[in-house]
């Protein structure tokens, strides 16, 4: 969860699951669901829905690769 703002109220919700396929491999889905509780304008979209998708790769002892492509909706102000 991200709280965005207080006033108004919104709130970011952002699921993951991923997959370790070894050590050093994982890949993953998510979504990403934005809602405000409010009419009042604001800066941003009251409402977005949005996918991803990501991959993590373990180089070397403390470094690691990570990709992610992520898709959202424009968002109906």
């Amino acid at each position: 969860f991200q709280l965005l703002t207080i006033d108004p109220v919104a709130i970011d919700f952002a699921p993951q699951l991923g997959y370790r396929f070894n050590s050093r491999f994982a890949m993953g889905i998510g979504g990403t669901f934005r809602k405000t509780f409010t009419d009042s304008t604001t800066n941003f979209a009251p409402e977005v829905w949005g996918y991803k998708g990501f991959v993590s790769y373990d180089i070397i002892k403390s470094f690691f690769a990570y990709g992610e492509y992520a898709r959202n909706s424009p968002g109906m102000s």
